[in-house]
């Protein structure tokens, strides 16, 4: 009997190693969402709404903007909290701009994987939009990986302010990012044909699968990215789409399909 217990056991640990060391990559899907601080084009608040289209999606990770953390304007809501309740997931906030007496409004990041809050850094951005926040993740799934979520300061005026940010931020990843494969996902403001574009494309990080997210009537800007380094072969971009959300908020929801290898791919 001793024999026969101390065998099904090793059978167990054996299959335990397999499923840990497996060379298959991980598919994750990714839902990005300028949330607008959960008011409608309407004008009214619709959180409710919102948590519905993102468990609808069935995402793995979900990257917000605009989300409001105890502001009056949005009823003191913890919003990080209500959605990682409503779609039985794990939050982490930083805040790009806060609100007197303790309200702020920042980026936020939702998983059904655990994960670390690594650092939130607040970059140079014009004083007329305080929001140029750079939070960095580690997802702890069975392939690793750090997420960057960002929200760039908007207005054309600001251009060379978002190509500086942008230029910290890549310096930021990799004194910080070092472990494992990175991706940047956020509303980074600016067109495809842009200065911020170009100068990613210079860093050697590229903008994948542009698409219009705004107006969400009739997109036809774009602004919300995943951005990712293509000479990294431990990360890909497998596909990206709108989905036809056109009045929870004023960005377009995008979901992100990619695929995380084992980090010893070549």
């Amino acid at each position: 009997m001793y024999r026969y217990i101390l065998y099904l056991i090793l059978i167990v640990c054996s299959c335990n190693v397999c499923v840990a060391t497996t060379t298959e990559p991980l598919e994750v899907n990714i839902l990005q969402w300028n949330i607008h601080a959960a008011v409608d084009i309407h004008g009214k608040p619709n959180l409710q709404r919102q948590a519905e289209v993102m468990r609808e999606a069935k995402p793995d990770i979900v990257v917000l903007n605009e989300v409001e953390k105890n502001c009056a304007r949005s009823n003191y809501i913890d919003m990080p909290k209500e959605l990682g309740r409503a779609l039985g997931m794990q939050s982490v906030f930083a805040a790009g701009r806060v609100y007197p007496p303790e309200g702020m409004l920042g980026n936020a990041v939702l998983s059904r994987y655990p994960m670390e809050l690594i650092g939130a850094w607040l970059m140079p951005n014009s004083p007329y939009e305080p929001r140029g926040a750079v939070m960095l993740v580690k997802m702890n799934a069975p392939h690793p990986f750090y997420i960057v979520a960002t929200h760039l300061p908007a207005s054309q005026e600001n251009e060379q302010e978002r190509v500086k940010i942008l230029a910290r931020m890549v310096k930021m990843i990799q004194s910080q990012a070092i472990s494992y494969p990175t991706i940047i996902v956020g509303d980074l403001n600016c067109e495809a044909e842009s200065d911020c574009i170009r100068a990613l494309a210079k860093m050697k990080w590229h903008a994948g699968m542009v698409l219009p997210t705004m107006p969400v009537r009739n997109p036809k800007r774009a602004r919300d990215y995943i951005v990712y380094r293509p000479d990294d072969k431990r990360i890909e971009l497998i596909d990206r789409y709108i989905i036809d959300e056109r009045t929870a908020s004023d960005h377009l929801p995008v979901l992100n399909k990619i695929k995380v290898y084992p980090q010893s791919r070549p």
